[in-house]
């Protein structure tokens, strides 16, 4: 009786510690509602979520709360005649340009060690008409023809702004504004923050700990 005793005082310290503790969320914030594709053909949509359009947010600035945290960063691959990058501190991810398609089913991965919470430092490189330009985190503009943007969506729930992974997909702005291709996928990544188990789970499994003592008791 005294080792069930135990267990179950054992199991209501972790349910109440896994209760008050605050995992780690993305949050899209400062962004208008939209979807991509606007005129073109997304060519990296359907291959990675079966989709031919998707909601989320233009102009959008990406946050982390929760933390300090690990971000993956997961790179699926582009579209594009320009050569783009994805840049997170000790992270960088490239396509080449020349109009190829790359699409990396698993994508290539990489994980960004102890992220403090606010705006997320990375950065999308690319290489329009010749210059070689960053565009920001913190200075993502709505979407316009021939100007660099990226557009956000939780992984999920396309209605939402804040969630564990969201996908990131970059308008690297070329093309005058008569023909510019308005497809956003010119580089596209997801970061994500790991999940933590639900309370409710960790009772289940603490129910099932108590089981076993007392099976072990008889």
């Amino acid at each position: 009786m005294k080792q069930i005793l135990k267990v179950i005082i054992a199991v209501g310290l972790v349910v109440a510690l896994a209760t008050g503790a605050n995992a780690a969320i993305l949050n899209i914030t400062n962004g208008t509602p939209g979807t991509i594709p606007t005129n073109q053909t997304n060519d990296l949509l359907f291959p990675i979520l079966g989709v031919n359009t998707l909601g989320g947010y233009y102009g959008s600035t990406i946050t982390l709360a929760g933390g300090p945290a690990n971000i993956l960063v997961e790179y699926f691959g582009a579209e594009a005649g320009f050569t783009n990058s994805f840049a997170f501190p000790g992270t960088l991810f490239t396509h080449s340009g020349s109009g190829t398609t790359e699409i990396n089913l698993p994508p290539l991965t990489t994980t960004v060690l102890n992220v403090n919470d606010g705006i997320l430092p990375f950065s999308f490189l690319y290489n329009q008409t010749g210059a070689n330009l960053t565009l920001a985190n913190a200075s993502n503009v709505p979407d316009n023809p021939g100007v660099a943007n990226f557009f956000a969506s939780v992984y999920g729930n396309p209605t939402a702004t804040s969630g564990n992974g969201i996908f990131l997909f970059l308008d690297d702005g070329a093309g005058s504004i008569e023909n510019h291709l308005d497809n956003h996928d010119d580089l596209v990544v997801r970061l994500s923050v790991p999940s933590v188990p639900e309370p409710a789970t960790l009772l289940l499994l603490g129910l099932g700990l108590i089981g076993l003592a007392g099976l072990r008791r008889k």
